[in-house]
């Protein structure tokens, strides 16, 4: 059913699509300096950011290959066709920069009632993704025709109405950012406050470096299958960065520090509480001859180092005495319990910005939902 006052419309009688140079980097264009669109801009911004465009080389009289303010540019191939088809749009600071062949954009005619943001967030809702996915084609890659994006019909409410969503949605989006930018920054302070305190140097009282095997028992996991776990709610530990799956039974307890035993995040460190699983995995448990949590910093500030002992070629491996042979700074007991307070303090503040974060986009995605599909009206 149409909401009253919008009309379906179809994308090409709005507008018109234009494709991207040719070149795939620099020393493919000739001669000319300009700025670069890439797909990766599009698939992470509904308003293109001008980080990480790129200045390359281009060929002269490429001016149907530029970009207009308010333009809408689309990623025309994925790996996914989830994510084919997202749009952007071209804010004043990127007018006049060029885009490449991965990419293709729409500019609508002057008198066309169609606002690019509010577009933008329409190819990004569920709304949008029901008339654009089954346009991808393709299996090992998916593309879209520009043809059949033309040929899209869409839903949009007057002008006004649009401009209106649009800035709604974008004040949530201005939202869920500056959340995220909070997240980064303390979590970056937590990374200087280890780095101070625990690495070579340290300004600790009577700090020495030591083997972390010499002063802790790193225990390997213990092998289940799937196909054989009596199902439960305590998380499996395996070789990747979350649980791989769930059962009914656990082999540790508490907080356990575990570090991914094998493929591409072997050597990832966490610090994980409750009953657990040790799968594909190291471990280090709680003790009263040490703090914990103390370790599972220790071992984060070395994250890269641990990375780096990955053996074996296409399933990398990091092994129990790899970890052990690792040097730590290590303190007493009583400033071990400090420095694991304060480092649990910031991460319960890096915690509760996460959930609120999350909360923040559920209301932004509900929004959208709300407001894209008219159910919700701003006039």
């Amino acid at each position: 059913m149409i909401p009253d006052g919008w009309d379906e419309v179809r994308l090409g009688d709005l507008g018109y699509t234009f494709g991207g140079l040719t070149g795939k980097s620099a020393k493919d264009f000739g001669v000319g300096s300009a700025t670069f669109v890439t797909f990766m801009n599009v698939m992470s911004n509904v308003v293109l950011s001008v980080e990480g465009v790129e200045l390359v080389d281009v060929r002269q009289g490429e001016s149907q290959n530029q970009l207009r303010a308010r333009d809408v540019i689309f990623n025309g191939s994925s790996e996914t066709p989830e994510e084919v088809g997202f749009g952007a749009t071209v804010p004043d600071e990127l007018d006049g920069v060029y885009l490449n062949s991965f990419c293709f954009g729409f500019r609508c005619h002057p008198d066309a009632q169609f606002d690019s943001e509010f577009f933008a967030y329409l190819t990004r809702s569920p709304i949008g993704r029901g008339v654009i996915r089954p346009m991808a084609q393709g299996s090992t890659r998916y593309n879209i025709a520009k043809s059949n994006l033309l040929n899209g019909r869409f839903l949009l409410p007057p002008l006004a109405e649009q401009q209106s969503i649009a800035e709604a949605l974008s004040d949530a989006d201005a939202l869920v950012e500056s959340l995220d930018a909070l997240i980064a920054k303390k979590r970056d302070m937590k990374q200087a406050a280890m780095q101070r305190f625990m690495a070579p140097g340290s300004t600790l009282s009577g700090a020495t470096m030591v083997r972390l095997g010499d002063v802790v028992q790193v225990r390997k996991g213990e092998p289940i299958t799937e196909s054989t776990a009596i199902p439960g709610d305590v998380p499996v530990i395996a070789g990747g960065k979350d649980a791989a799956y769930h059962c009914a039974r656990w082999n540790r307890d508490g907080l356990t520090v575990t570090v991914s035993a094998s493929g591409a995040n072997a050597g990832y460190v966490k610090l994980r509480k409750g009953r657990l699983w040790a799968s594909d995995c190291s471990t280090v448990s709680e003790s009263p001859e040490y703090d914990v949590r103390y370790v599972a910093a220790q071992l984060e500030v070395r994250q890269s180092k641990l990375y780096q002992s990955q053996f074996g070629g296409a399933q990398p491996h990091v092994r129990p005495n790899d970890i052990a042979a690792i040097e730590v700074c290590w303190v007493d007991v009583a400033q071990q319990q400090m420095i694991g307070e304060m480092i649990a303090d910031v991460d319960a503040e890096i915690d509760a910005l996460v959930a609120q974060r999350e909360k923040a986009e559920l209301v932004k995605q509900g929004m959208m939902q709300e407001l894209l599909s008219g159910r919700v009206r701003l006039v």
